[in-house]
This record gives structure tokens, C-alpha cells and sequence, in this order.
């Protein structure tokens, strides 16, 4: 049996395999931009109904806590599940609530355009430098162009309302949303650092927040507001807490499971052409013709970026 298997076999095994991972990445990057798409949506909502980023953040993580928190359990509280606390709390700086906080406050005192055009593109660019400097990933020419063309499709989409008005003055509250981002960024390189197992990582950074959030939370909650708005609560727990925290996590994490941090970091930059294919029907504004092709742009650029057409790379 041994001997049946050709120089041709051998070397063709790889690249199915590689395929398929590559196909499995794009499928969970695919999943997470579009529930983190859902999840602005449902936060700038939620802003619109009173709430604000402290209590978005805190339902964010504390919903998520409790229902990751017997995954905790299972795989022992006491080395955090063998991730460590130390890198739990590095990870948790990443994707926790400062990053909640910083990206939720940033589209309360903001145009909402601004968050999903910086805060993504910071997280692409951001994710491509670290892993070139720290992981020693170079991308192809091809793959870096293709960057560019997301990028550019990404501007048009966000930059180019349906009302007529373009992304707006850039101001220095916009800065929350480039720290987030490189939060984020360093919170990918760091999955692929460790070789994280991603529902492990997901649960890490719920528990850990919930850690931080409830305690505070609960010193400073303004009890009345959620009394009054329990719908309002409800749908965010189901946003922030189930969709937003843990679902995209883990499939982010997949994500960067197949594809490697540098091509996982793109899948960010959907978020705002699918927040406009979401508003259809959500919201019934249809795109115009400028969204129109930089969303047909920006999936160029990704198909490219991802390094389909890359022969002979990872």
C-alpha cells in the first residue's frame, strides 16, 4: 500500500488540504462579519433607545460569562482552562470591554458611518503588520493589492449613504475607533501566537470580562433605565451577549484557526457593506450606486487578499 502511492499523491494531499482549510476559514469568516454586522446594527439601535456604551459593554459581557462560564468549568477554572490567566487577561485586553468601550462609545458621539470604516480597516492593516513583524508573514504582492482594493470598496460603501452624505469631518473622538482596532489586531496575532484552541480563547475573554463587568456594573447600573426598557435589554443580551460575544468570537477564531491572522484580519472589513446589505430589509434603505460597487470592489479585494491566486504560499 505504501508503494501505490506516487510522488503525485504525495504531493497533492497538502493542497486538498489546504483547500479545505481554506474553504472552512472563509465559511467562519463569512459567519462572523456577518453577526458582528447584525451586532452594529443592534448597538447603534440600543444607543437609540437610551442605552449606552457602559451598559452595552456590561450586558455584552456578562451575558456571555455565564452562558461560556460551565465551558470554564469543564476545562478547570484554575489554569483557566490551560490557557493561563496571564495570557487570558492579555487576550481579554484585546477583545474585552475596553474594546467594547471604545467602539460603542466611539458610534454614540460620532456618525455612525465613522466606526465601521476605521475601526475594520485599523484591524486589517493592523493584523497584516503584526503578523509580518511578529509571526514573520510576508504577503504576496497579489495579497497586499488586494488589501488595498478592500480597503478602497470599504470607503465607497461607508463614505457613500444612501442620504447623500459622505463618511463626514474626521475628528479626535475618531481615535477610539483606531485603538480599537489595534486591539482587536493584537488579539488575532496573539490567537495564532499560542495556537489557542478557539472556543478555549472565546471562553477565556467571556469569564475574564465577566470578572471585570459585574462588579462594576453593579455598583454603578442605573437600575430604573433597564427596569423601564426590559425589550430593549432583552434584544441586547441576545446581540451583545450570545450573537456578538460568542458566536462571532468563535467563528472569528476559527477563522483564524485556517487562514492565519493576516487573511482572518480581513473578514472585519465586510462588516459595514454587510451592515448595508442588512439595512434592506431591516431598515429598508437599499444601497446606492456608489455602496453598490464598492461592495462588488471590496469582494475582489478579498478574494485576492484571502491569497486564492497565491501558488506555492500558505
Amino acid at each position: 500500500m505504501i508503494l501505490a502511492l506516487g510522488p503525485n499523491s504525495v504531493s497533492q494531499r497538502p493542497t486538498t488540504e489546504n483547500l479545505t482549510s481554506m474553504t472552512k476559514g472563509v465559511a467562519y469568516g463569512i459567519i462572523a462579519a456577518g453577526t458582528w454586522a447584525a451586532f452594529s446594527v443592534a448597538a447603534r439601535v440600543g444607543i437609540d433607545s437610551g442605552l449606552n456604551a457602559w451598559d452595552l459593554t456590561a450586558i455584552r459581557f456578562i451575558v456571555a460569562g455565564f452562558v461560556l462560564l460551565p465551558v470554564m468549568i469543564r476545562r478547570g477554572v484554575y489554569d483557566l482552562g490551560g490557557i493561563g490567566w496571564g495570557r487570558g487577561a492579555v487576550l481579554a485586553i484585546g477583545a474585552g470591554p475596553l474594546f467594547s468601550l471604545l467602539y460603542t462609545y466611539g458610534l454614540s458621539v460620532t456618525p455612525f458611518a465613522h466606526g465601521p470604516v476605521i475601526s475594520p480597516s485599523v484591524v486589517t492593516i493592523g493584523t497584516i503588520g503584526l503578523a509580518a513583524v511578529l509571526l514573520g508573514e510576508r504577503p504576496s504582492m497579489v495579497r497586499i493589492l488586494g488589501v488595498l482594493i478592500v480597503i478602497t470598496g470599504l470607503v465607497l460603501v461607508a463614505g457613500s449613504r444612501s442620504d447623500g452624505a459622505g463618511i463626514g469631518q474626521l475628528s479626535v473622538l475618531d481615535l477610539v475607533f483606531v485603538v480599537s482596532g489595534l486591539l482587536w489586531a493584537s488579539y488575532t496575532i496573539n490567537l495564532r501566537r499560542w495556537k489557542l484552541d478557539p472556543l478555549g480563547a472565546t471562553a477565556a475573554v467571556a469569564v475574564i470580562s465577566m470578572l471585570v463587568m459585574l462588579p462594576a456594573y453593579a455598583a454603578t447600573a442605573n437600575v430604573a433605565k433597564l427596569v423601564a426598557a426590559p425589550g430593549a435589554v432583552a434584544i441586547q443580551a441576545f446581540m451583545q451577549g450570545i450573537l456578538a460575544a460568542v458566536i462571532a468570537v468563535i467563528a472569528f477564531n476559527n477563522a483564524v484557526k485556517h487562514l492565519g491572522p493576516s487573511k482572518a484580519g480581513l473578514f472585519p472589513s465586510l462588516v459595514p457593506m454587510l451592515a448595508v446589505l442588512l439595512g434592506i430589509p431591516v431598515l429598508g434603505e437599499w444601497p446606492n450606486g456608489a455602496q453598490t460597487f464598492g461592495i462588488i470592489l471590496a469582494t475582489i479585494g478579498l478574494v485576492l487578499a484571502i491569497g486564492l491566486f497565491d501558488r506555492g504560499r500558505n
